[in-house]
């Protein structure tokens, strides 16, 4: 019995171990062929055991890992600690989040589940886990995470309105921008029913979607709360995974501001071009207006310009023109007569310049402006109306034009003739072209104005300088014997028989003689300046000296005022080809006036010194000096400044730039 006993107990142990050796080997196949990395180790981190899948993971070979602490696999030391605890305290952790890193320190994310084994004390003795890598999962979660964020802010942050609607076309979700534009609050806007529009004209939009199709609407929109807008709708299906429509997701943009920009932009460009139009037509005009100005200025003929400004005006702005004056005496003349039409010119001058205009037989409307001064536009029908005087039976074919636009020629209050101007059946003037001649009319008239103020200038010229001619000529006889007889008086041995109040009146008229004497002489010198037959006697002049002799002259008259008279001469002077007499002239008029505004002890100072062009000569005083307004008119002959005790001619300063010009000298003041 205890030999088959121990038959029994001995078949029983090997069925035993050959059972545990079939379960080792099940648990070696699952251990190594499960796709997950599988371990065993230590509490202290020594690797007892790992399959393919923990190598592959991790990039270690099998001889590697029997030298390896399973510490080096973790990225964070805080992890590693804080999953010890846990496996140690509650027996076992199931999907713990892990941070481990390859060998070449590839960082993974992972997670663990692991069970304890203990000995017989209870004690840890061995740590058996598996390894699943959900870096790759967790990316696509992180992604698919990010994408709803993205998607999210997006629906969130677009700058139109965004929703969502199902096939009831109820709103399922929508951003802050659409809710704005509905200017509904949100928990109505919630659930909306996109039928409840009142506005007919959108509610087509969303239709379409339905059958699977996308459609738009661009247009105005009144919003439920009563808000016009200007709205765009785009809105497109959605489709489930089998490809049915679900619903639909639509953008709404506010075109109300951009609308209105529009308009205001083309309101803009409606003014732009409209002031584009007004330049072109102001630049014409100006263009216009200079060419006629430079007509005005070219001539001091009137007959000459205005006939001029006609062939300006034709065919430019009318197809005929006729300009018609007024004389002194009120008789009319026609000056100009042009036509678009060479032959037509010819006839209708011919037969202008075969009747003599009368004021009476004129056309009405031209007539009715040299009268009144008020413009004229009338056609040719009403041009003809007027009073049937057998005498004015000429004038029916001076002009056929099917418009005439006649305007007055003005200036200064006068009326000075008129200009009429026709216009044929095709071409009739608007506002501007008026306006534009009325302005050539006025700029005109000024021009003939000044041209017949030019001639009567020039006339009274010409009278004036035959009255200084005679009067200095027919004066000089009686004077010459005045001059002679009143010397003989005051020759010693007749002055010896003369009482001494006879001498001193034969003394005043001598010297009103030679002041005579010497306005005679200044009035020829002008006339001679004028007429541009100012002769010198020139020679070579010291012009220092010639100075100097000058002064002498004048220092008396310098003593009697008390006032001094100092010389200064800076540099060599050359010698200069001049008229001596007519030098001293010039320094003798200077010195002497500002002698004369010089008050007593002042001083007089002449500089004379040499320059590039050959020598310079100035006289200063401390006088009270020169008013501005009054400097441009100095030497202009017979004018005078501030009234004083002491009047002259005014013609010394206008002889004496005359003779330093002669000279080709220039004679100027500062003040």
């Amino acid at each position: 019995p205890t030999a088959i006993r121990n038959i029994r107990h001995l078949s029983e142990r090997e069925a035993t171990l050959a059972a545990l050796r079939e379960s080792e080997e099940k648990y070696r196949a699952l251990f190594e062929q499960s796709i997950d990395a599988t371990f065993v180790s230590t509490p202290a981190g020594e690797l007892l055991d790992v399959n393919a899948s923990f190598l592959e993971l991790f990039g270690w070979d099998r001889e590697e890992t029997r030298r390896l602490n399973a510490a080096v696999g973790y990225a964070d030391a805080a992890d590693r600690a804080r999953f010890r605890r846990a496996l140690e305290r509650e027996g076992s952790v199931r999907d713990c989040a892990l941070r481990l890193r390859r060998k070449d320190g590839t960082p993974l994310d992972c997670v663990v589940s692991a069970t304890v084994r203990r000995d017989a004390e209870g004690r840890p003795r061995e740590y058996h886990g598996v390894i699943r890598d959900v870096t790759g999962q967790k990316r696509v979660t992180e992604a698919l995470l990010q994408s709803e964020e993205r998607h999210r802010a997006l629906f969130e942050q677009v700058p139109a309105g965004a929703f969502f609607y199902d096939l009831n076309l109820r709103v399922t979700a929508f951003n802050e921008r659409f809710r704005e534009m509905t200017r509904l609050p949100r928990e109505q806007l919630a659930g909306f029913s996109v039928r409840r529009i009142q506005d007919p004209r959108v509610l087509p939009a969303f239709e379409p979607v339905l059958r699977g199709e996308a459609a738009s609407y661009e247009g105005p929109y009144l919003t439920p709360t009563g808000v016009e807008m200007w709205i765009v709708i785009r809105v497109a299906p959605l489709r489930d995974a089998a490809g049915q429509v679900v619903g639909g997701v639509g953008v709404v943009e506010d075109h109300t501001a951009h609308r209105r920009a529009e308009q205001e932009r083309a309101h803009l460009l409606e003014r732009e071009q409209s002031a584009r139009a007004e330049a072109e037509m102001a630049a014409r005009r100006a263009r216009f207006l200079a060419e006629a100005s430079e007509l005005f200025t070219a001539s001091l003929d009137p007959a000459a310009t205005l006939e001029s400004l006609s062939a300006l005006l034709v065919p430019r702005l009318a197809d005929s023109c006729v300009v018609y004056l007024l004389d002194a005496e009120g008789a009319v003349q026609r000056l100009a007569a042009v036509h678009a039409d060479p032959e037509r010119q010819a006839r209708i001058r011919d037969r202008l310049h075969r009747y003599a205009p009368e004021l009476d037989c004129l056309v009405p409307p031209v007539a009715h402006v040299l009268r009144t001064g008020e413009a004229r536009f009338v056609a040719t029908a009403e041009a003809r109306r007027g009073d049937e005087n057998p005498r004015c039976e000429e004038r029916r074919g001076d002009l056929d034009p099917a418009a005439l636009l006649v305007v007055p020629l003005r200036a200064r209050g006068r009326i000075l003739g008129a200009l009429s101007l026709g216009f044929e059946s095709a071409r009739t003037p608007d506002a501007d072209d008026r306006g534009l001649v009325e302005e050539v009319a006025r700029r005109a008239a000024l021009a003939v104005d000044n041209a017949q103020l030019h001639g009567e200038v020039q006339k009274a010229l010409q009278t004036r300088k035959r009255v200084m001619q005679a009067v200095s000529h027919d004066l000089r006889n009686p004077l010459t014997s005045i001059m002679l007889n009143s010397t003989s008086l005051l020759s010693p041995r007749v002055a010896a028989e003369l009482d001494p109040p006879v001498l001193d009146a034969i003394g005043t008229i001598s010297l009103a003689a030679e002041q005579m004497e010497r306005l005679i002489q200044d009035l020829l010198d002008v006339t001679r300046l004028e007429a541009g037959h100012f002769a010198l006697d020139r020679t070579p002049q010291d012009l220092a000296l010639l100075v100097g002799s000058g002064l002498a002259v004048i220092e008396p008259i310098a003593e009697r005022r008390s006032v001094r008279l100092t010389t200064r001469v800076r540099g060599e002077l050359p010698i200069l080809p001049l008229d001596g007499g007519r030098i001293l002239q010039v320094l003798s008029n200077l010195v002497e006036n500002a002698i004369k505004f010089t008050p007593e002890g002042g001083e007089v100072c002449v500089a004379v010194e040499a320059t590039a062009e050959g020598a310079r000569v100035s006289v200063a005083d401390p006088g009270p000096g020169i008013e501005e307004e009054h400097l441009a008119h100095l030497f202009t002959p017979f004018w005078q400044g501030v009234p004083s005790g002491r009047r002259s001619a005014g013609l010394g300063l206008t002889i004496a730039r005359g003779i330093v010009e002669a000279h080709g000298g220039r004679l100027g003041v500062e003040s």
